[in-house]
């Protein structure tokens, strides 16, 4: 039997994991906790996809995001190469186009997949994009 997958699953910021506060949405001040309850109790068939860790990195609003955390994002990534099959990175959807590109020259030559992905509603509202 072949050992499951690991993942790193990497917070950046973004709407995916706030949570409602009143007339609008907050990011969590346990957004890591906040964040692993929450996609494994809206998709507990992640338990059997992978063995995923998460790492806050970041609490950005995706607007904020510099060239400075990019490079700091592919540290990250790199740093972390020898203890997990992938990554996952949570990202603001402003700007994940422009980090996915950033990305693709820093990690130029990765054997292993980086995926990018953000909500444009947090996982627990109603008809959200976040599963």
């Amino acid at each position: 039997m072949s050992r499951q997958k690991r993942l790193l699953m990497i917070h950046t910021g973004g709407t995916l994991i706030m949570q409602s506060a009143g007339d609008g949405v907050a990011l969590s001040a346990h957004a890591s906790d906040a964040l692993m309850r929450g996609l494994l109790s809206e998709l507990p068939v992640l338990r059997q996809i992978a063995e995923i860790e998460m790492r806050p990195l970041f609490r950005l609003d995706s607007a904020d995001m510099q060239p400075e955390h990019w490079v700091e994002l592919a540290r990250e990534i790199h740093g972390a190469l020898s203890s997990y099959d992938g990554f996952v990175v949570i990202h603001g959807t402003d700007t994940m186009a422009y980090t996915a590109s950033a990305l693709s020259f820093l990690l130029r030559g990765l054997d292993r997949p980086v995926v990018l992905t953000g909500a444009q509603k947090p996982l627990t509202a109603v008809r959200t994009d976040a599963r």
